[in-house]
């Protein structure tokens, strides 16, 4: 006499264990993917806070609209990279990008780890436009920065009487030199400074059109 009951209950023994061990397989997938999730999203919430500052890059991420914030005292900075049309002549794009890539690396990781003065006075910071928001500062002080750069000389620090007066009230045993009042287009006369170094024998100088060239 055949036990068929017996075989109805092994079978269904079967697919229990195989639907349970599917139903393990699968919540571990998820799980694997909700890290893999986890960890892109941690990526670009890096990337986003390196463009953006954090408080208006959450902002943005939830839809909302960010407010102009108004700033009473906030140092700029500029820089251009002297002979910069020569150099890229010079080398192949690739050779140009990584030398851009190692400069602003390096910026960020001064930026970061000092306080890097140019010019002093209050900003707007904002965000401007939707499909592709910008995060920038607005205002005089930008503009007087912006002036500092232009106004100066190849491989030299030059700074407002605003950021060296900070500059030495607040950080001791850096050096300056008053280059004496110049003409700064759309400000007048103003009374302006270079940065030489510190006394402990840091040198401030960066390299020459012919070394970054030769360097390329």
């Amino acid at each position: 006499m055949r036990r068929y009951p017996e075989r109805q209950h092994n079978l269904m023994d079967h697919v229990m264990i195989t639907l349970e061990n599917y139903a393990s397989s699968l919540e571990t997938e998820v799980e694997e993917r909700l890290l893999e999730l986890k960890e892109e999203k941690k990526k670009c919430d890096i990337l986003l806070y390196r463009m953006l500052p954090k408080q208006v890059a959450e902002r943005l991420k939830l839809g909302e609209n960010v407010e102009p914030e108004s700033y009473d005292s906030v140092t700029v900075f500029f820089s251009d990279v002297v002979g910069f049309t020569t150099i890229a002549s010079r080398g192949s794009p690739m050779q140009v990008v990584t030398l851009l890539n190692d400069l602003y690396t390096l910026f960020d990781s001064t930026i970061e780890e000092h306080d890097v003065y140019k010019h002093l006075g209050p900003v707007v910071a904002g965000v401007v436009g939707l499909k592709m928001p910008r995060y920038g500062l607005f205002g005089d002080t930008v503009n007087t920065a912006s002036r500092m750069e232009s106004s100066g000389k190849p491989a030299c620090v030059h700074m407002s009487s605003n950021a060296c007066e900070l500059l030495n009230n607040t950080h001791n045993g850096y050096i300056t030199e008053p280059r004496g009042e110049i003409i700064i287009k759309g400000k007048g006369t103003m009374q302006t400074y270079w940065l030489l170094g510190h006394e402990f024998g840091i040198d401030i100088r960066s390299p020459s059109t012919k070394e970054v060239m030769a360097a390329i």
